[in-house]
């Protein structure tokens, strides 16, 4: 059973620590992400996404660490037990809300078309990190061969970069 004073405690944790957390206003998500998620570039999108998430503090809706909390509480007087409406779930709900349309915001048209159905950004960002998963570990095998050729060539950093190194970083980079 929760308590009226439990449910007011993690209510002003949550809206306390953007305030005593000294947050610049959030930057306009149009400035802070300027790559759409397509098929190719997975890994240069998540790149730019993270250390938004992060510096907004909201990664720990995306990771599951911060998971929704109950929608009501019980509380106890003196005439009983009775079920009243969270607060903290109405605050998580907003927040999670607003992170949500970051994500969506972000995404091409084509892979928007696959995360219609889901609703917390959570689901969305668990969708996207199972979608391009095993994409991404192909790249990095590749990528390791095409090094690993590189370097029977018996060729320096500096050769390499001057014959395409600076290519394959690149490439790299866009995780097609």
């Amino acid at each position: 059973m929760t308590s009226d004073n439990t449910s007011a405690s993690n209510t002003s944790s949550l809206s306390t620590q953007n305030s005593s957390a000294g947050l610049l206003p959030t930057p306009s998500f149009n400035h802070a992400i300027n790559v759409k998620l397509n098929r190719d570039n997975y890994l240069l999108w998540k790149a730019q996404m993270m250390p938004y998430l992060r510096g907004q503090q909201l990664l720990r809706f995306v990771d599951g660490s911060y998971p929704c909390p109950e929608a009501n509480i019980t509380t106890t007087t003196e005439s009983g037990a009775t079920q009243v409406p969270n607060p903290e779930y109405k605050a998580w709900c907003q927040h999670d809300q607003h992170v949500l349309s970051v994500i969506l915001s972000s995404l091409s048209e084509e892979i928007l078309t696959h995360m219609l159905f889901l609703t917390t950004s959570s689901d969305v960002w668990s969708a996207l990190e199972k979608m391009f998963s095993s994409r991404s570990r192909a790249r990095i095998i590749q990528i390791r061969l095409q090094l690993s050729n590189l370097q029977k060539r018996d060729m320096t950093a500096t050769e390499s970069q001057d014959t395409g190194g600076y290519s394959l970083i690149h490439w790299a980079a866009t995780a097609r």
